[in-house]
């Protein structure tokens, strides 16, 4: 069973609090979004929005964690966690919560 808590080395893909990012990412690694995100992520890692990031998306990942704001679905292979300051509106398919 995977660490619920993510590592800075696992996130080889950030985007920073001051970025704005509209499009369709596919990755293998993992992304943390510390900035504003809207379109589709598609990844066998790990998804990280931070308390600060803000994400209008559909979201296919191995494992996703949330503390900010998420507008879209949510699918991981895993685990999704929704930690205190997560703020979700959207569907959530997950093997574990």
């Amino acid at each position: 069973m995977a660490d619920p808590t993510p590592s800075k080395d696992e996130f080889s893909t950030i985007i920073g609090a001051d970025a704005q990012f509209k499009g369709d990412l596919s990755f293998q690694g993992g992304v943390r979004i510390d900035g504003q995100f809207e379109g589709t992520i598609t990844t066998s890692g790990r998804v990280l929005i931070s308390k600060g990031g803000k994400l209008k998306a559909e979201v296919k990942a191995g494992g996703i964690a949330v503390e900010g704001q998420v507008d879209g679905n949510l699918h991981a292979e895993d685990r999704v966690e929704l930690r205190a300051t997560a703020q979700l509106r959207g569907d959530l398919k997950a093997t574990k919560l």
